[in-house]
């Protein structure tokens, strides 16, 4: 059983069963303590069991890892931008920080909806 799906772009991506051992995970949520120990299970790119899991699921996937010397975190999603930071990248990097917000949002200040 091939677990590879090719994406659009051409990268392979795994589609079967991973189960993620003894990873220690870093905040899921807020109610969450911040660091624990557990297993993942993922079957077809989705999280579909997380917390102990019997010895025998280990059976039921195309692979596992052993993840009990590594931080698992959940996938970031930069959902806060400042689109014209991005061209100005590297412009004024030597200058303070009162200095670059001056520059980069003078334009902005007293302006009303």
């Amino acid at each position: 059983m091939n677990a590879d799906e090719q994406r659009d772009d051409g990268m392979l991506v795994d589609r079967g069963r991973i189960l993620i051992r003894d990873a220690q995970l870093f905040g899921v949520d807020s109610s969450a303590e911040p660091l624990r120990r557990l297993d993942v299970l993922i079957d077809n790119g989705e999280i579909v069991k997380m917390g102990a899991m019997d010895t025998q699921v280990d059976d039921t996937c195309d692979r596992t890892i052993d993840a009990s010397n590594r931080l698992l975190t959940p996938g970031i999603v930069n959902a806060h931008s400042h689109s014209p930071s991005s061209v100005m990248s590297g412009v004024v990097d030597d200058v303070s920080h009162p200095v670059f917000m001056w520059l980069s949002q003078a334009n902005t200040s007293n302006l009303t909806p």
